[in-house]
């Protein structure tokens, strides 16, 4: 991950403010995991970031072999079908690849790695552990 700013108080990285989707977008390093939340049907996915992740590939072919840890698929060409780029996810862990065609035929064409767990309860789980650990802590 980017260096992120650091609060006085502890020294520990955190956003004290909010920002565009454009610069979370930037934080984002080669071989890292974005975690992405959302609850299938377009309820709560988080488009906007999405669209600026993929953009940002598209303009600078980066960050390139990422992993995405997320709970649902795609919404035709919305959603986690934004990310069937050659070269921008190397691996994907979801719930489901229904409602995402061009991962989907990544996959099967063997460009992308897929795991699709039974349950979006242990993605959820999963996603909760993860983002509640600090690297290096």
């Amino acid at each position: 991950m980017a260096d992120l700013p650091l609060t006085p108080a502890t020294g520990r990285s955190t956003f004290d403010a909010v920002v565009s989707a454009d610069e979370a977008a930037r934080i984002v390093e080669m071989g890292d995991t974005p975690v992405i939340g959302g609850s299938g049907g377009g309820h709560a996915v988080s488009e906007t970031l999405i669209a600026a992740d993929e953009l940002r590939f598209v303009e600078e072919s980066a960050p390139q072999n990422l992993t995405s840890l997320h709970p649902v698929g795609g919404l035709g060409d919305r959603g986690v079908s934004r990310f069937a780029h050659d070269g921008m996810r190397k691996r994907i862990i979801c719930a489901t690849l229904a409602d995402s065609p061009r991962v989907e035929a990544m996959t099967l064409a063997d460009w992308l790695e897929a795991y699709v767990a039974t349950s979006t309860r242990g993605i959820a789980a999963f996603q909760q552990r993860r983002t509640a650990t600090f690297p290096g802590k």
